[in-house]
């Protein structure tokens, strides 16, 4: 007992000593083994804490919120399957423990497997309606799915429960964002910032909206303070530099850009980003800018026939029309697109959509792809992320439709396989351009900016993500449908 009022007063050493004294009288005392284990997960010590939460439950195998506690931290370590098993043992054994089916689901989606997780939520709420975790969790899946209404329906629910759960605001205003929904976007990060008036993420993610708004002096602002919220040697940290380098290059303060880029070449990382805006201002200022990320980005494009070698029919083009019939995927309209919409949240996320072996497909040729080029000296090649995640979506465009040149900041590699490109289209139609500037038809840097690449059905296409990348417009009843993705580093 008093080691439970130490560590709720914050003083956990001294809590341990307790615990461990308890033990030392009694052995079996199954309280000390579960306060013992909190009070290490505390400390951080998450082995010694696996160990003292599993004594506790073989000292008594019914006793389900050790079990909670025990899948909770081996879900922290990454022992997905571990924690699995542990919240299914409690489940079985209490299948009334609401908080155990919520968790359950927490693992499950680490995991990719969301329809289960999505199960074990909804088998929380019909436990308690008013678990607003449960809630909150199941919109973070359905966002994954790229059911976006459906996201923003448990967001808010959760949101009724507990209004002053941040984070159900933030991830609200992100699919907003999503939808297009920028003021109302900015409206969730305010509340979220009302509550939590340092919260690293809400001020990023107001950042960007500001930034899509073209509101960079005030997004200027917003990111000093995600700077100073995140912390120094945090990717939040790195991140909120290179938008600060952006909005920078964008109003056009050649000074204070240069010596911003000086800052993030000290700091000693490199991004997408990065690299094109390095491309864009040696082009804009007339001098020669050391490229981190890709100084050469049009030599490392790479276009080959997938339908050669694999069945492109049923691992591509049926999976993706069957998922362009699915009335529960938004479909995104953005500025960028004209006469097309693309699909919502990642449809390569979990096997839903595509095939395991589609999948590692694509896998296999970002492999290729990496080894091709491995020895070359560019930054996107010597950090190569060792962790990465495969982000897919569809574009379905339309008669005269086409996408505006843009790239995707985030990506390392970004992709495109061709389900369907008409056949009565041109040389001239329908192309990918790839560009290291956005402004692909000023003549007097076309030739050494640009490449213009005849794609036809069956095709994959890799580049760096620093590329600015759009497509020609093109004229067919016959839609023109785009597998879209990025290598993320995870």
């Amino acid at each position: 007992n008093i080691g439970n009022v130490l560590k709720a007063r914050g003083e956990i050493d001294l809590a341990i000593d307790k615990y461990r004294a308890a033990l030392k009288v009694n052995l079996n005392h199954v309280d000390a083994h579960y306060n013992l284990g909190v009070a290490l997960k505390e400390k951080g010590d998450l082995v010694a804490a696996i160990e003292s939460l599993r004594q506790a439950i073989k000292l008594k195998p019914s006793y389900t919120q050790v079990g909670n506690a025990l899948g909770n931290i081996l879900r922290e370590r990454g022992d997905l399957d571990a924690a699995i098993d542990c919240f299914l043992s409690i489940v079985n054994l209490n299948p009334n423990y609401d908080d155990a089916h919520c968790n359950l689901g927490n693992v499950q989606s680490d995991k990719g497997l969301l329809d289960s997780a999505i199960k074990s939520y909804y088998q929380a709420i019909e436990l308690n309606p008013q678990h607003a975790m449960a809630y909150y969790n199941l919109g973070i899946v359905m966002r994954r799915q790229g059911k976006l209404d459906e996201a923003i329906e448990n967001l808010e629910r959760a949101l009724e429960i507990d209004p002053m759960l941040v984070s159900a605001h933030i991830n609200l205003g992100n699919t907003l964002k999503d939808l297009g929904k920028r003021d109302l976007a900015l409206e969730s990060y305010e509340r979220a910032l009302k509550i939590d008036a340092k919260n690293s993420d809400a001020l990023f993610n107001k950042a960007i909206v500001l930034q899509n708004l073209g509101r960079h002096q005030e997004a200027l602002q917003i990111l000093a303070s995600a700077k100073l919220a995140y912390g120094e040697g945090t990717r939040g940290h790195e991140r909120t530099e290179e938008l600060t380098l952006k909005s920078l290059f964008i109003v056009n303060h050649e000074s204070s850009f240069l010596q911003q880029l000086e800052r993030i070449n000290k700091l000693g990382f490199t991004s997408a980003l990065v690299g094109s805006i390095c491309s864009r201002a040696s082009l804009r200022y007339s001098v020669a800018i050391d490229n981190p990320f890709c100084s050469k980005p049009l030599n490392f494009v790479s276009l080959k026939s997938l339908s050669e070698t694999v069945d492109f029919e049923s691992l591509f083009i049926k999976p993706s029309y069957k998922l362009l019939r699915d009335k529960n995927i938004s479909r995104l309209e953005q500025k960028l697109l004209v006469k097309a919409y693309q699909t919502s949240g990642n449809i390569l996320g979990d096997d839903n959509y595509f095939s395991k072996t589609a999948k590692q497909i694509i896998r296999d040729e970002v492999e290729q792809y990496r080894k091709t080029y491995f020895n070359r000296p560019e930054g996107f090649l010597k950090y190569w992320p060792e962790k990465y995640e495969i982000y897919g979506w569809l574009v379905q465009y339309k008669n005269g439709g086409s996408i505006n040149p843009h790239i995707h900041e985030i990506g390392w590699v970004s992709g495109s396989i061709y389900i369907n490109v008409p056949k009565t289209l041109n040389d001239q139609e329908g192309n990918l351009v790839v560009s290291l500037d956005e402004n692909v038809n000023d003549a007097s840097i076309e030739e050494v900016s640009r490449a213009e690449l005849v794609v036809r059905t069956g095709d994959i296409c890799l580049f760096p993500a620093s590329l600015h990348h759009s497509t020609t417009s093109f004229e067919s009843e016959e839609d023109r449908i785009v597998l879209a993705f990025d290598v993320l580093p995870a």
